[in-house]
């Protein structure tokens, strides 16, 4: 009885002692989770006593002590004598063995958080050190052997198969590539002799160069970092934001010039941070520069405390495990890792979502109330700062409200279930009361009413209260992106943003990478299993007892990570660049799963298998490791970080410096036209007003600058440009406020714009559309000032966004009034509006009024109401041959081109050879001539034997006039709209034949990119 009465104490004490699923690994012992949370203590004394120095006479110390270091001297005396040092230390193996027994998990943990940040933060520095240079140059150098190689056989083995040949290329490939030198056998070089290792050297260093400006800093691979950086200079030197304050306003000069723009409350905490860390890192590095602290020491500082964060945040939930594997996944995982590299806000935004979810957290495990209402105002403030630095502010508010919601509603729940108490109301409110006073109310009700009360109050005093009063709007403003037509008839210039681009669940899961997706997904499936057990709805299981705390915890973060992904997921789906926000919590969901997953396998080996506890654990972890390095995340991330190229190279530098230099640097008044992509470039490195930019793309000029690019008339274009830089849109507004008709307005100003003379403009609009003399001027003066200098740049990127700026540029505003007002009304009542308001026939009306029936979503809205007139950016060469002429008994020059076209250059007769000795036509054929002595743009035009695709052919010059023809061509393609615009004709034909614009400047990229910048000549269109 004895002996079975200490067998029990034992089991029940083994019992107690174990922890089970959900437990958790002690770092150090702690007391129960009723009094305080593990705390991580840090004691270098004891890492210091390994080593113990004899201690000199006089010294006390216990003489337990003293025997011990007695035994230990005479066991290592003679070690001590052969020490050329003589240093008397001694090894104490036993302390070692008992720190590392008590503080090994310490020191894995803070391994852990070192490796994590140190990780994050090695890929924000590849960028700088501009790491595809290399692989360019190698790329380069392999190809001119092989190239050398392939000759060298082609000249001496001419006759041999092609596969010999093959062969014999891959062998001597193989040869060169294995030595250290080459000399090449053909071509101007033969004879020469080249390093291998130096030539790679070399042109990589050339590549780079080519990517820094004149300091050797990088240039930035993303277009907002120039935006930030802008108004962090100003900070610094001006001590406000804008480039200068307009009756307390700030304000940007630069912006949607020549008017200007008030700065957005939500673009000034970012520029203030960065001002304020240069200032800071100064201190530290006086010659560090406000770009290099943008761009390289604030990227890995916030991504670096975001991952810290992270780890500090997961281990309450899943860990240390859990919190190391969560953190290296968000601070690597590629779409973060994307949005992350560069001086941009992102970084910032993401590490605002991350702090309030780390503050709400820690006031949910607080044990006392004085510390819960800490964090929670702290989780508040979080929440404020988050809502001067960025729109999406909320999202992150709402979801940790409904993830303590679910955990509050899961506990009375809960309570009603086990009690039943239904007899009553009074019964059913008494339970409530009872679960809202105990644990439900100990640890969320109190933390969320304090962090509710703490963002209200904080978003209040920063914001205003009126920021609370939009939050209904701000949930449901995601869905109005893709919104074709602006309240004001505009177009929305948002439904061609790229990372605002729509996309799909599969694109989305895609973007996350579907392993890490759905690993990351199942932590909530896996925590509401937690929550059953430890609700007690499972029967016990061996070492696992029921716990609500615990259940309330799983349930609240199963509910976070449900409605994080739900809600991020959607926003994608209406811009794809909400990736990012989903990249964190993948990062926490994937932490979770492995983290529990460690703790469920450490309950079955104590429980069950019995395996040697280190042993077991190091297996399981690098079972764990292995998997979550088989998602690629390291190879990504640094695939990402060392493949960015920067968007800017010397020739746009050189480009935007020449317009800097030759403008007036005085008053700075000069304005750049150009698509909105760079605008952000163009203030920053030319120092000059842009139309408008990345920030204003969603203003009236991205009409204005589509339709200038895509006019064949120049002298509209001229005209376009003027309005523009007299006073933006401010003639349509005059024009609007006198007629109250927005589409007749645009109508009026395309008659303005084309009329160069200002007495011929004011009689169109006095006599013609009955304007007083007094409104006309009001109208006049911005579209017929003496506008400040104009420059417009043409560049290769242009080519592949043509689509969208034809499409703005072709935008018609008659079909968007339609769409807009008339979609949801009746046959009857659209069909007598159209009649009334634009003169249709009753047939045309009742066409129109299917046509916008059939429209099923934005989309198709959009493409109703214009073309995507584009280029197509395939070119072809072009061979000019001499032919007898059968009619003249003369000669005939013919251009046949790569892709089939045959052109006579004594005609102008462009043509495709067809079946059965037929020929087909493009729409039209645009070609320059100088038959005259003066260049000149034609346009052909066929009406018959057209090809079906429907598309003009260009052929470009590439050499001087020579007789009747051009020394050589190419050919492009375009739609008709844009063929012979003003876009053909600055880039495509280099500005030759212009009459009101004068080439500036041409500068050509690395890679064969073009920027042809252009000056406005004024005083031509006055002499017109």
């Amino acid at each position: 009885m004895v002996e079975e009465s200490k067998k029990d104490t034992a089991e029940k004490g083994t019992a107690e002692g174990k922890k089970g699923f959900g437990e958790g690994i002690e770092v150090v012992k702690e007391t129960p989770p009723e009094e305080k949370d593990i705390e991580i203590n840090f004691n270098l004394g004891k890492i210091f006593s390994f080593f113990k120095k004899k201690e000199k006479s006089g010294a006390s110390e216990p003489a337990a002590q003293k025997t011990e270091h007695h035994h230990l001297h005479h066991a290592t005396q003679d070690a001590r004598k052969a020490d050329a040092e003589g240093e008397d230390i001694s090894l104490d193996i036993k302390s070692i063995t008992n720190f590392l027994s008590k503080r090994g998990a310490t020191i894995l943990l803070i391994l852990g958080i070192l490796v994590a940040v140190w990780m994050t933060a090695n890929v924000r520095l590849q960028p700088a050190q501009l790491h595809f240079a290399e692989e360019w140059a190698k790329n380069s150098v392999y190809n001119t052997i092989q190239n050398d190689i392939q000759n060298a056989i082609s000249e001496q083995y001419p006759n041999l198969p092609d596969a010999r040949k093959s062969q014999i290329l891959a062998d001597e490939i193989s040869k060169a590539m294995k030595s250290k030198a080459y000399v090449f056998k053909t071509g101007q070089y033969t004879g020469q002799q080249i390093d291998i290792k130096s030539q790679i050297k070399g042109t990589a260093d050339f590549i780079k160069d080519f990517y820094r400006d004149e300091n050797g800093r990088p240039y930035s691979p993303d277009i907002d970092p120039y935006y930030w950086n802008r108004y962090a200079k100003n900070i610094i030197e001006k001590g406000h934001v804008g480039d200068e304050a307009r009756n307390g306003v700030q304000w940007d000069t630069y912006q949607v010039a020549p008017l200007g723009r008030k700065i957005s409350s939500y673009d000034f905490f970012f520029p203030y941070f960065l001002a304020y860390l240069y200032k800071a890192t100064r201190l530290f590095n006086p010659s560090i520069t406000l770009w290099s602290v943008q761009t390289t020491v604030y990227p890995v500082l916030i991504t670096g405390l975001t991952v810290l964060l992270i780890f500090l945040l997961l281990r309450k939930v899943a860990g240390n495990i859990g919190g190391f594997f969560g953190a290296l996944m968000a601070g690597l995982h590629a779409a973060y890792v994307n949005r992350t590299i560069h001086g941009d806000n992102d970084t910032i935004v993401v590490l605002f979502a991350i702090l309030t979810l780390y503050f709400f957290v820690q006031a949910i495990y607080e044990r006392k109330t004085i510390r819960q209402l800490a964090f929670a105002a702290l989780a508040g403030l979080s929440v404020a700062l988050y809502s001067i630095a960025w729109g999406g502010w909320w999202f992150v508010f709402v979801f940790v409200l409904a993830a303590a919601a679910a955990a509050i509603g899961a506990a009375i729940t809960v309570k009603l279930l086990k009690t039943r108490p239904f007899g009553s109301i009074g019964s059913i409110a008494k339970a409530v009361k009872e679960e809202l006073k105990g644990t439900a109310g100990k640890r969320f009700v109190i933390p969320t009413a304090a962090f509710l009360a703490a963002t209200a109050a904080f978003v209040s005093a920063f914001s205003g209260f009126g920021k609370l009063l939009e939050l209904p709007s701000l949930l449901f403003g995601v869905t109005t992106l893709k919104t074709p037509v602006l309240t004001a008839l505009w177009p929305n210039v948002l439904t061609t943003v790229a990372e605002l681009n729509e996309g799909n669940f599969d694109q989305v899961v895609s973007s996350i990478t579907p392993s890490i997706f759905w690993i990351s997904a199942a932590s909530a499936a896996i925590l509401a299993l937690a929550a059953v057990m430890n609700f007690g709805f499972v029967k016990r299981l061996k070492g696992i007892e029921a716990r609500e705390e615990k259940a309330l915890y799983s349930v609240f973060f199963a509910m976070l990570v449900l409605v994080w992904f739900v809600g991020t997921i959607y926003a994608s789906t209406k811009g794809i660049r909400f990736v990012l926000l989903l990249a964190p919590m993948a990062g926490i969901g994937f932490g979770i799963t492995l983290g529990l997953a460690f703790r469920a396998a450490m309950w079955l080996n104590e429980n069950f298998l019995r395996v040697n506890k280190l042993a077991a654990a190091a297996t399981v972890f690098l079972i764990l490791a292995t998997a979550a390095y088989s998602t690629d995340m390291t190879k990504k991330a640094e695939s990402i970080a060392k493949n960015d190229v920067p968007i800017i190279n010397d020739a746009w530098y050189n480009s935007l410096t020449a317009i800097r230099d030759d403008s007036d640097n005085a008053t700075k008044s000069a304005i750049i036209t150009s698509w909105w992509d760079f605008g952000h470039h163009f203030k920053s490195i030319a120092d000059r007003r842009v139309t408008f930019d990345g920030t204003t793309q969603q203003y009236p000029p991205a009409h204005w600058a589509g339709r200038f690019f895509m006019t064949k008339n120049e002298t509209e274009a001229i005209g376009i440009l003027r309005m523009l830089d007299c006073g933006s849109n401010s003639a349509f507004d005059e024009l609007y406020n006198i007629t109250n008709d927005f589409v007749g307005s645009i109508k009026i100003l395309h008659e303005l714009i084309a009329t160069p003379s200002v007495e011929e403009a004011k009689s169109i609009l006095t006599r013609k559309h009955n304007l007083t003399g007094e409104q006309a001027e009001k109208v006049l003066r911005y579209t017929h000032c003496q506008p400040p200098e104009g420059y417009v740049i043409a560049s290769e990127d242009m080519i592949g966004k043509s689509g969208v700026w034809g499409h703005f540029g072709s935008w018609d505003f008659e079909r968007g009034a339609i769409w807009q007002t008339l979609k949801g009304k009746n046959q009857k009542e659209a069909v007598a509006a159209m009649k009334e308001t634009y003169n249709y026939s009753e047939e045309k009306a009742r066409s129109i009024y299917g046509e916008i029936q059939s429209i099923r979503n934005d989309r198709d809205a959009n493409n109703w109401i214009a073309p995507w007139p584009s280029f197509s950016g395939d070119t072809s060469g072009c061979q000019v041959l001499v032919r007898a002429d059968n009619t003249t008994e003369g000669e005939e020059k013919i251009a046949r081109c790569g892709n089939g076209l045959v052109v006579n250059l004594s005609t102008h007769d462009a043509y495709f050879p067809a079946e059965e000795g037929k020929i087909l036509h493009p729409i039209s054929f645009v070609y320059l001539t100088n038959e005259t002595g003066t260049e000149e743009l034609i346009e052909k035009t066929y009406e018959s034997d057209t090809i079906p695709q429907r598309f003009s052919i260009i052929l470009v010059p590439t050499g001087d006039w020579q007789g009747n023809s051009y020394s050589g061509y190419y050919a492009a393609v375009a739609s008709p709209e844009q063929a012979a615009g003003m876009f053909t004709r600055m880039f495509l034909m280099e500005g030759r034949g212009l009459k009101h614009f004068k080439p500036l400047t041409h500068q050509r990229g690395m890679t064969g990119t073009n920027v042809y910048v252009y000056k406005a000549d004024w005083e031509s269109i006055r002499q017109q």
